[in-house]
This record gives structure tokens, C-alpha cells and sequence, in this order.
């Protein structure tokens, strides 16, 4: 069973202390999105950028960054559509 981060009020605290197996935290707590801290292996937590910003993030590093502290990362690239 998951849980993801509650939209509009809601906590990470209240993530990881939810009987959740694996939990995808918001922005609020936690430095997801320039520095997230290493997982300790009592949850799976993924790393979802459209809950942290919304879309695709301006910073390159931020899916090796996430890898490099085991956490399970989920992209969301934003759809560039050309007409001609």
C-alpha cells in the first residue's frame, strides 16, 4: 500500500509515520528537490517531480542526485508540441 503527499496542507511527517509501504513526499519538508536526504530503508519513497514542482524541474542533476540517495524517481517531462 502507498500514500502519496497530501495537496494543500498536508505533512511528510505524516508520511513517514503512516503504515504506508512506500510514500511519495511534497515539497515542503525533506530538500526533495535540491538536496533529498538519503533513504533509511524503512520506506520506499519516491521522488515524484509533479509533486515537488509541479512538472519537469530546471535542474539536470535532480533524477542522479535522487538516485545517488536511493530514492525511486518518477519524472514528469513537459510535452513540447510543435504545429506546423
Amino acid at each position: 500500500m502507498g500514500m502519496t503527499y497530501q495537496y494543500s496542507g498536508g505533512s511528510n511527517s505524516t508520511l513517514f509515520a503512516s503504515e504506508a509501504d512506500w510514500i511519495a513526499p511534497g515539497p515542503m519538508s525533506g530538500n526533495y528537490l535540491s538536496r533529498p536526504e538519503t533513504v533509511t530503508g524503512e520506506k520506499v519513497v519516491i521522488s515524484d517531480s509533479d509533486h515537488l514542482d509541479g512538472s519537469s524541474l530546471s535542474d539536470p542533476l535532480w533524477v542522479y542526485e535522487n538516485l545517488f540517495q536511493g530514492l525511486n524517481t518518477l519524472y514528469m517531462d513537459q510535452a513540447k508540441l510543435f504545429c506546423t
